[in-house]
């Protein structure tokens, strides 16, 4: 978990750097670590930069559950794909199944603030743009 923030910041560098010059790694992918890496920060802030290594991966899941459901739109799918990315294998990795409440918890809270105050008239779907009815 320590070696998790370098990897997202360097992954972050990464994402932006190729989808400036036009290679795609996933429109997700600069959120996602930039979710993750809010989390780390909310984490350390709220507990005066004590460590605590479960507290921080699950605020670090938390927050790339909650960017990719403000960008995407979809809560449910948005917080368990986030809870895949750190495993090689289709599967959870066990910190990941502890943080799966907190990250629903966090993709709706991210949805509600989307849907409810930042853009109340926009079209459910994120930028895929399916228009209601």
């Amino acid at each position: 978990p320590s070696k998790l923030i370098p990897a997202l910041s360097n992954l972050l560098l990464l994402s932006l750097v190729t989808s400036t010059f036009g290679f795609s790694v996933g429109p997700e992918a600069p959120m996602v670590c930039a979710g993750g890496l809010v989390g780390k920060a909310l984490s350390n802030r709220w507990n005066n930069n004590e460590c605590n290594t479960n507290r921080d991966v699950t605020m670090i899941y938390a927050g790339a559950a909650g960017a990719l459901t403000a960008f995407m739109g979809i809560p449910l799918a948005g917080s368990i794909f986030a809870l895949e990315l750190t495993r090689a294998s289709a599967s959870m990795a066990s910190a990941a199944a502890d943080a799966l409440v907190p990250a629903v918890v966090a993709s709706v809270a991210a949805l509600a603030f989307i849907r409810g105050i930042a853009d109340p008239m926009s079209s459910v779907g994120g930028h895929f743009r399916y228009l209601p009815s």
